[in-house]
């Protein structure tokens, strides 16, 4: 055989190899959210049917996913407050995975709706975790249901009218459109998740230069920190195997672009509960207007500005010091 006809054989080998194990993959994912449906159960509310997971023991912290997004991205996005003395319930918001969207696509009702699933839980009170798109919602539990909830804490969140938020913030964000766009999007992610482990600089670049974190020009010396700290390397790879499936979590997506292109005026000086916003200054996604605003205008609100960090502010040596000031104020504001 030719050294040519080899290599093409070699290439469309390599081609099967990467389209089956991709589907083998998704079949592994279906087949494995379908098996902890005991994680993420589904409760009836006086607000409609709640997709949600609760894990652990303590203080009960609401964790309030971006999107794409469900249970699990929320449950993976919470893990570092597990086995340190929480409660982390965590919801699919309307529109991912089973939660339905009908009755609940604005921030108003989707606060409400939480409320609900609370009261079906037999949970008093909480300290909302939002990241990202959950912000406005969180926001919005704070305001309409004050003594519902003890703390709350903005990480990289959208906190008022966003009407790019989504566009042209890279490949991931720009793919979901259409059943080819989200089938690239889908192979995509799951080339990066299988190329982590044997070639971490290779994907770490694309990951950080290409999707929802860009950094500018600290990429380098943050893969650099990311490869000294195996557990950050360990969730980034969970977040992203929590993409997907994609299908089941559009319509979330989706309706988060439709509000937040739209949110009106939000009285934030009557919050009640201490708030914390950890924000990236060099975050390319979410502008840091959105953390300085609440800051500035919510009578309890704590800033914590990273310098060098951009949209996720716990990649790096900076995660540590965020970890531990959330930690510090969570456990300041604890019901005792």
């Amino acid at each position: 055989m030719v050294p040519g006809a080899l290599l093409a054989v070699l290439v469309l080998l390599s081609a099967f190899w990467l389209l089956g194990s991709w589907w083998l993959d998704r079949q592994r994912l279906l087949n494995g959210l379908a098996a902890r449906a005991s994680e993420g159960a589904l409760v009836q509310t006086a607000r409609g049917v709640v997709e949600c997971a609760r894990v652990g023991a303590g203080p009960t912290l609401l964790a309030l996913h971006a999107s794409p997004g469900g249970w699990d991205r929320g449950l993976a996005s919470a893990q570092d407050f597990l086995g340190e003395g929480f409660t982390v319930i965590s919801p699919s918001r309307p529109g991912a995975l089973r939660t339905p969207l009908a009755g609940a696509e604005r921030p108003e009702d989707a606060a409400d709706q939480l409320v609900a699933l609370l009261d079906a839980l037999g949970v008093e009170r909480v300290a909302v975790l939002a990241w990202q798109h959950a912000g406005p919602t969180a926001i919005q539990l704070a305001l309409r249901h004050p003594t519902r909830v003890w703390a709350v804490v903005l990480e990289s969140a959208v906190t008022g009218a966003s009407p790019a938020l989504g566009v042209g913030a890279g490949p991931l964000s720009r793919g979901l459109q259409g059943g080819l766009g989200v089938w690239r999007t889908e192979t995509r992610l799951h080339v990066l998740v299988r190329a982590l482990p044997v070639a971490p600089r290779w994907a770490l670049r694309w990951v950080l230069g290409a999707t929802l974190a860009a950094q500018g020009p600290r990429e380098d010396e943050l893969i650099d920190e990311l490869l000294e700290a195996p557990g950050q390397l360990k969730r980034l790879t969970g977040l992203l195997r929590c993409l997907g499936p994609l299908a089941p979590r559009l319509p979330g997506w989706d309706n988060d672009r439709r509000q937040q292109a739209t949110l009106h005026h939000t009285a934030l000086e009557a919050i009640r509960a201490p708030v914390l916003l950890v924000h990236g200054v060099l975050d390319p996604i979410v502008p840091l207007e959105h953390a300085t605003r609440v800051a500035h205008r919510a009578p309890r609100a704590e800033l914590m500005l990273l310098d060098r960090a951009g949209h996720l502010v716990w990649l790096g040596r900076a995660g540590t010091e965020v970890r531990a000031k959330e930690l510090d104020f969570l456990w300041r504001h604890a019901p005792k």
